[in-house]
């Protein structure tokens, strides 16, 4: 066992993948304690409240959480352990020398656990040094504390080396395969989501911590109490449901081991199915060979096209392992169900937009990981079982294969989603909901997912072929999955700068999918474009034969590029430019983009320059009179109104600041007496007006305003969540507000200490008679009195506060005059909808 265990260690130490892996367990360690620590500006990574970033919790929570990233290479630690033998035939020496089972098997299982220890080590120093990085802000660290960084391994990580280690090292000496392997580690975080999934009901939290394999649940309800001070200071205990966690998982860890050596034998690969191949063979009756005419039309690649794709999908769904990964998607759907039909506790119907919007969600992650397996076995699946040789000899295209399997991967995904929509419609069955809106399935599932799991698929599929290397396209696959999550968070939220990424669109019962469509269409193209530039780069470094280095096949490339290569990644190249061009233009020059982080700096900058104004005494609003005409079928309104203004303060007002939204027009803003202006800040909204004789005490003004709001469209794209074609919901946040707004304020003491902001002020005591002149609604104004004259199209009906005092149609419109009974609060909510 000690000499399989030093072998086992030497190899590992003279692979460079194990100092790829530390370093980059390592860096990502560091980079975390980097942006939680403040380093990089507009990155957020909290712990909750002033919990320090170097506090035990933290800590704990940053190796663990970094730890469950790494599955993935534990599982192939521990997988290729003694699959290794077997993919390089060295099986027969191992297999025929004079050890024992178990010193065979513990001395590999050893040698995987130590370097898998070795490797995740990289996430403790990393965290340590972290601490002591320059840009690290003071006020988020406190006192390094050397048994925090040593806890989680204790608790977790070491423990769950053993419980994934067994069962991934068990599955791969038993199956002697790595996909059941790397299935097992999909089924495992498919655990962990259903456990955070039964963490959303407050009945279910002890089930989902043991439920739990990672054991982050756990250790969520044992902290859950806790203090800030507590939690900067106590260690994590093993007691509790976490301790319970922690042994029923060792339990199935050790039996899988128990298991593995139970049934593992030392004997070549699939030698119970022989006698059947040898009787099978027994009874072949030799025939007399068929002439045979060859045939190299064209139209003969479109029967091959058609037979192989159908071979490789054939392959692939009645695989055992896609048919329990559909089958744990399937149970994982069932499991979320229960939060269709709740919505902050309240009972709600399973309606197919709910229904979708959940099942699409949970069960992305299953998409994912089959569509990212069966790209690598798609692609290697001739070379896998050694008879690629004989089918490169063949005289077909490259084109042929790799849109055959590319053809399979998408129709497998078209499977799934099929699956998704019977699920769908027999949880509204179960539930007693038979309205089951199948346009709606088929319109969302196949129409705008279906398109953008294949741009996936594409990926997927381009990146095995390019980089000629399963294992390195898996980590490539993963690294794109983790940047798409990661880059809005750096800055880089642009859709057109993350392949695949669409604009959401909202689906409503009243407006339907609207005016988001239209763009998201554009998207798919730009994308569409991009995959069919890596279709070609794909065509042209396909491999065919043994010819595997990287410079030999950029030479191949270049002489396959011509004839309808070179047309393929033209119109590739011609439609990601136009598209991109036409996105570009109606994105950022047409209308104003902006990512977080130029939010963040407007809003500071409001509060830099006009915070000095908060103080000053400002007018009241007591009435408001509008004249709102809505336009559906441009998702366009025009708005006219006043506010009678009173001064209630006990000192004369002599400037008056307006707060309005800088993306809505203002064609009118005048007050009744005389007056000039003087801020005009569109960019940031705000505009003040110096009256020529101060408003005294009790005295009243009129402020009367004129507003447009159209949204700017381009070959068919629109944007903007004010109105739209039915069900817009318009509300007193687009009117002009009087004085300076603190709600605009960052909240975020980390964002506002990078804009240079100082610590935001906490929340006035309930008796402080300066907060007391304010609702919970506006700060400029009390109770008014409301008057709003809504028109809208002649089959649309409008709604606002108050009683309905008269309506009409004039011009082929219908007016609705609405007036309250009573005074109301300063927030005026109104919508139109279609009249059926």
């Amino acid at each position: 066992m000690l000499a399989i265990l030093m072998f086992e260690l030497r190899q590992k130490s003279r692979s460079l993948s194990t100092y790829v892996y530390f370093l980059v367990f390592f860096s990502l360690a560091l980079l975390w304690m980097a942006a939680a620590g403040g380093v990089f500006p507009g990155v957020s990574i909290g712990f909750g409240g002033k919990v320090n970033v170097n506090a035990p919790v933290a800590v704990f929570q940053s190796i663990t959480f970094l730890g469950y990233l790494g599955i993935s290479t534990v599982a192939a630690l521990m997988g290729q352990a003694t699959h290794q033998d077997i993919e390089h035939h060295t099986w027969h020496f191992f297999y025929s020398a004079p050890i024992s089972k178990f010193q065979y098997l513990a001395g590999r299982f050893s040698g995987a656990l130590l370097t898998s220890i070795i490797i995740f080590s990289g996430l403790g120093l990393g965290a340590w040094l972290g601490c002591y990085l320059p840009g690290l802000e003071a006020v988020r660290l406190g006192p390094v504390q050397a048994l925090s960084y040593l806890m989680p391994y204790l608790y977790a990580i070491l423990p769950n080396f053993i419980i994934f280690g067994g069962i991934f090292f068990t599955l791969g000496a038993l199956s002697r395969r790595m996909m059941p392997v790397y299935v097992s580690s999909v089924l495992l975080i498919i655990g962990y989501l259903v456990a955070r999934s039964l963490r959303a009901d407050l009945d279910n939290k002890t089930m989902a911590a043991l439920l739990d394999p990672f054991g982050s649940s756990a250790v969520s309800m044992v902290t859950e109490y806790w203090s800030i001070a507590d939690k900067n200071t106590r260690e994590i205990t093993l007691d509790g449901v976490f301790l319970i966690n922690r042994l029923i998982w060792l339990v199935l860890g050790f039996a899988s081991l128990a298991l593995c050596y139970w049934r593992f034998q030392f004997a070549t690969v699939n030698t119970a199915g022989k006698q059947k191949k040898d009787q099978a063979t027994a009874t072949l009756v030799l025939i007399q060979p068929q002439k045979v005419t060859p045939n190299f039309a064209n139209s003969r690649n479109w029967k091959l096209l058609y037979a192989e794709s159908m071979l490789n999908l054939r392959e692939s769904v009645k695989n055992v392992y896609f048919i329990v990964m559909l089958l744990a998607g399937v149970l994982f759907m069932f499991a979320v169900s229960s939060s269709i039909t709740k919505m902050f506790g309240t009972p709600t119907y399973p309606v197919t937009y709910a229904v979708l919007e959940i099942l699409s969600g949970s069960f992305g992650i299953f998409m994912l990981a089959i569509t990212t397996f069966y790209a690598g076995e798609l692609v290697w699946r001739e070379r896998d079982a050694r008879i690629a040789q004989l089918l490169d000899a063949l005289p077909i295209p490259n084109y042929l294969p790799f849109t055959a399997k590319l053809i399979a991967l998408i129709v497998l995904q078209g499977i799934m989603l099929f699956v998704l929509m019977l699920c769908g419609i027999l949880i509204q069955t179960v539930k007693g909901y038979t309205n089951y809106e199948l346009t709606q399935y088929l319109q969302q599932l196949f129409l705008m997912q279906w398109p953008d799991y294949a741009l996936l698929a594409v990926l997927a599929i381009s990146l095995q072929a390019i980089v000629n290397h399963k294992y390195l396209a898996y980590f490539l696959i993963v690294l794109y999955y983790a940047a798409t999550i990661a880059l809005p968070a750096l800055g880089i939220e642009h859709p057109m700068f993350r392949y695949g990424i669409t604009p959401a669109f909202t689906y409503s019962d009243m407006n339907g999918y609207g005016h988001m469509l239209a763009l998201s269409r554009w998207y798919l193209a730009y994308w569409t474009g991009a995959a069919l530039i890596l279709v070609s780069l794909s065509l042209m470094m396909w491999v065919r034969g043994t010819t595997t280095d990287f410079r030999l096949r950029l030479r191949s490339a270049k002489q396959a590029f011509k004839g309808g290569n070179v047309i393929l990644l033209a119109s590739g190249s011609c439609l990601f430019v136009l598209t991109g061009a036409a996105i570009f233009y109606f994105t950022n020059v047409l209308n104003t983009y902006q990512n977080q982080f130029a939010q963040q700096t407007d809003n500071a900058q409001y509060e830099k320059r006009y915070k000095q104004y908060a103080s000053q005494a400002q007018p009241r609003i007591s009435d408001v009179k509008l004249n709102v005409d809505l336009y559906p079928e441009t998702r366009s309104a025009h708005i006219k109104g006043n506010y009678q203004l009173i001064n209630r303060s006990k000192q004369a007002i002599q400037e008056i600041f307006i707060t309005q939204k800088e993306d809505i027009d203002i064609i009118k803003m005048e007050f009744d007496l005389a007056s000039e202006k003087n801020i005009a800040d569109g960019k940031l909204g705000f505009h003040s007006y110096k009256l020529k004789k101060p408003l005294a005490e009790g005295e009243k003004l009129t402020l009367n305003f004129e507003l447009n709001i159209k949204p700017k469209n381009f070959l068919g794209m629109s944007q903007g969540s004010y109105l739209y074609y039915n069900g817009s919901f318009f509300n007193s946040t687009l009117l002009p507000h009087i004085g300076y707004q603190a709600a605009l304020e960052l909240r975020e003491d980390k964002t506002r200490r990078e804009q240079g902001l100082p610590e935001k002020e906490r929340m006035a005591e309930t008796d402080d008679p300066k907060a007391l002149e304010n609702s919970y609604i506006a700060n400029d104004a009390d109770w008014i009195n409301f008057d709003a004259v809504v028109s809208t199209s002649a089959d649309q009906m409008a709604v606002a506060p108050g009683t309905l005092k008269r309506q009409w149609q004039e011009h082929g419109r219908h007016y609705y005059q609405y007036v309250p009974e009573q005074p109301i609060l300063n927030f005026m909510l109104s919508c139109q909808v279609v009249m059926k």
